[in-house]
């Protein structure tokens, strides 16, 4: 891993070069007799006609002069130059003998993602699934890792990032889970790395053996991550991005060889996200929204009796087929329990031939990328 890190301090110093001398070479602004076209109109002015019976030493002092005067030219053009780079160089605080002062705010974080990462280290984190409060799944379903990263994702990274000065992200990527073969960590992109301006978010895959890096997973629609997933050859990630929950999966295939992670599925649902499990290999994501969310091709489903426009949408995923159906249930105003084989939907409906409302609760039974709706008496 240290190693890793090293490598990532290196990239960060040719980025945070590249962007302040890009800055530098910008605001230098030349006088006007010695920009390009001055200088070349004052060379081609130069004629030369030398004289067919003039002396040989003759000729040699002319050429002389002529090469002295363009030599003389072309040095004060680079004097002038250094001088604008190093007056630049000089005023820009952040780079020290070759190097890069990291700010107040950006060593704070990184000693903040350090406690993170100790916090979720391998032995905390690894094989220990986590849920949400109202989710008491006993296991995995043959998951080896599943990470609750909402606390680091938002507290580390989308709340107090740092100015990181167009390197790419803090100084340290943030731990998310493990299995037998990679480390996960993931970590926030700057806006103007010129390399990673349109992913908010990276994933890192190092090997848990040797700790060297083996691919990398650019996000494009994901600014949070809420939980992480893994199953043997493949992970599963649920994040958020401009009030959009999506759920994203990547099979590994061979990235030890040099291959890419190939993406398997992408879901998107409306409103805010609830819960989420995986169970043999299939993702089940729940969000509640109200019903002017539900897009055009979504299906909607009635509960029986509902008075309430409120949406509880649920989305199964296959992780290794990528088979995806979603489904919204109109009226879910009262909460919703996620087991491991069923979710319940708690309404105020009212029935025909009735005046009052009254608390009802619908069952909604997972079987694969299946799920029906009964009613609990």
């Amino acid at each position: 891993m240290s190693k890793h890190r090293d490598d990532r301090r290196y990239e960060y110093d040719v980025k945070y070069l590249r962007k302040v001398l890009c800055d530098v070479d910008e605001g230098i602004s030349l006088p006007h007799t010695l920009s390009a076209e001055a200088l070349r109109s004052s060379i081609e002015s130069i004629n030369i006609e030398p004289e067919p019976h003039v002396a040989w030493s003759a000729f040699s002092f002319l050429r002389s002069k002529v090469f002295s005067l363009q030599s003389a030219v072309s040095y004060a053009l680079a004097l002038v130059l250094l001088v604008a780079v190093a007056y630049g160089m000089r005023l820009g605080s952040n780079v020290v003998d070759g190097s890069i002062m990291i700010e107040n705010q950006t060593a704070a974080h990184t000693a903040e993602t350090g406690a993170a990462r100790t916090a979720r280290s391998p032995e905390n984190a690894a094989d220990k699934p986590v849920y949400a409060e109202d989710d008491t799944i006993a296991g995995g379903g043959g998951a080896k890792t599943s990470s609750d990263a909402s606390t680091a994702g938002s507290n580390t990274q989308a709340d107090q990032q740092p100015e990181t000065f167009g390197v790419g992200g803090g100084a340290e990527a943030v731990y998310l889970g493990e299995d037998e073969q990679y480390v996960y960590l993931y970590r926030m992109n700057d806006l103007t790395d010129p390399d990673k301006a349109s992913m908010p978010m990276t994933i890192e895959i190092v090997g848990t053996a040797d700790g060297a890096p083996a691919g990398l997973i650019d996000l494009p629609d994901i600014s949070k991550i809420i939980k992480f997933y893994s199953i043997p050859g493949f992970i599963g990630l649920v994040g958020e991005h401009d009030g959009v929950v999506v759920a994203r999966g990547y099979a590994l295939g061979n990235i030890a060889d040099g291959n890419k992670a190939s993406e398997v599925f992408t879901a998107a649902q409306p409103g805010r996200y609830e819960n989420s499990h995986q169970i043999d290999g299939i993702l089940h994501v729940v969000t509640l929204a109200d019903e002017e969310d539900a897009g055009d091709d979504m299906a909607v489903q009635p509960l029986p009796g509902a008075t309430s426009t409120a949406l509880c949408v649920i989305t199964a995923v296959d992780m290794q087929q990528g088979a995806v159906r979603q489904e919204a249930f109109l009226g879910a105003d009262k909460g919703v329990s996620m087991h491991e084989r069923n979710i319940y939907i708690s309404y105020m409906a009212q029935h025909e031939g009735e005046d009052e409302q009254e608390l009802s609760m619908a069952q909604i039974r997972l079987d694969g990328t299946d799920f029906e709706m009964v009613m609990v008496p």
